[in-house]
């Protein structure tokens, strides 16, 4: 029996996802992880819930797998707030110690990912390693690669757990040269890919005219202003059909009106999510997302064969309409498919760049708003 205890920096620590530290943590503990098959994710790897959660635990057990989690406390608005935060840390201390104890495990999986949660990071890395346990360490994001660079305590602390786990492992592709240098060590590096099941299902896409929905928009790893905008341009395009997968605050939709012409279908596993995706023609999507699980959101859109739309700013900044960038659907290679979407991003033709940089260029208001759409109707003709 492989005892693992997990320790999540997101509030919510029951999400096993597409986490690359949790397949180091399955090769480990099951036989060349030829069952450790992906138990989380969804659009943007951010779907795993208590159902999940249980059907995981489930089979994790039938391969001698035992999990546990250690939730990190969650912000207390209280004042004053060094007293509230050596309180945070002196009791998530107190909670690793009694992991430790009561569950003894062979492995720890730390899932970092923000500055704040360095130090419990370390308390988690420097217990385990007293307990005698295997130490996976996933570094995420360029937040942290920024920290590691800095002479504070936290940059000191950072650069410890990077020296310290047994494995270490990134997601960024950018990160990973300077991860492994200031480490002095290699480095796993797994990039996001899409799972066999949905390269199946690609094949059953339907054609773009096909398709009963015009947009889709994820909500649960969005900004509220983001949302907004989403339910704005519902409002101003009554004729078209939208729908929001996930997770939207109970204080947005009592602040605003729901359009009709908007579905919210709640949160789906993945292979739900991905059937509403290829009866989509075009994905939205904020450049800059609560979650990291963007990369994998984008490129089960295109699997599906939806067009991606970038919001940036709360405003749509990228509308690929330009033949020339658009994907081969013949692409069997993920190399190559990740390759396109770079290219995707790139956007060379300097039609399609003028536009982006008139939407840019907007204000915040409901003028305007309209004025979006109007540039919008224009590029999609």
């Amino acid at each position: 029996m492989c005892v693992c205890v997990k320790y999540n920096a997101y509030r919510d620590c029951y999400h096993l996802g597409n986490s690359v530290g949790m397949k180091c943590v399955l090769h480990f503990c099951v036989e060349e992880s030829n069952r450790a098959t992906d138990f989380g994710g969804g659009v943007g790897g951010y779907t795993t819930y208590t159902n999940r959660l249980i059907a995981a635990q489930d089979s994790f057990l039938k391969s001698g797998f035992e999990m546990h989690f250690s939730r990190v406390t969650p912000p207390l608005k209280l004042k004053p707030k060094l007293l509230v935060d050596l309180f945070k840390l002196l009791f998530d201390a107190g909670r690793a110690l009694y992991s430790m104890f009561r569950y003894r495990p062979d492995v720890i999986h730390i899932h970092g990912m923000y500055w704040r949660s360095t130090y419990r990071e370390v308390i988690f890395l420097v217990l385990g390693r007293i307990f005698s346990a295997n130490v996976f360490y996933e570094a995420r994001g360029g937040s942290f690669s920024e920290c590691i660079q800095h002479r504070s305590l936290q940059g000191h602390l950072a650069r410890f757990l990077l020296r310290s786990a047994q494995v270490v492992s990134i997601q960024g592709e950018k990160e990973i040269g300077s991860l492994a240098g200031i480490a002095g060590r290699s480095i796993l590096y797994m990039p996001n890919v899409i799972s066999p099941q949905l390269e199946r299902m690609r094949f059953e896409n339907k054609k773009f005219s096909e398709r009963d929905v015009d947009f889709c928009f994820l909500g649960y790893v969005s900004r509220a202003k983001n949302i907004e905008l989403f339910f704005n341009i519902a409002e101003l395009n009554p004729d078209k059909k939208f729908t929001c997968i996930g997770f939207v605050e109970r204080g947005l939709l009592d602040a605003v009106s729901l359009p009709k012409n908007v579905s919210l279908l709640g949160r789906l596993d993945k292979v739900d999510a991905f059937r509403v995706l290829q009866n989509t023609k075009f994905f939205l999507f904020p450049s800059k997302m609560r979650s990291e699980g963007q990369p994998n959101a984008i490129l089960e859109a295109i699997w599906a064969g939806c067009v991606p739309i970038a919001f940036n700013h709360g405003f749509i900044a990228d509308l690929i309409q330009d033949e020339t960038l658009m994907l081969d659907p013949n692409v069997e290679d993920l190399t190559a498919l990740n390759n396109q979407v770079m290219k995707l991003y790139r956007m060379k033709d300097k039609t399609n760049r003028s536009h982006r940089s008139e939407l840019i260029s907007f204000t915040r208001s409901h003028a305007e708003v309209e004025r979006l759409i109007e540039v919008y109707r224009h590029l999609v003709k």
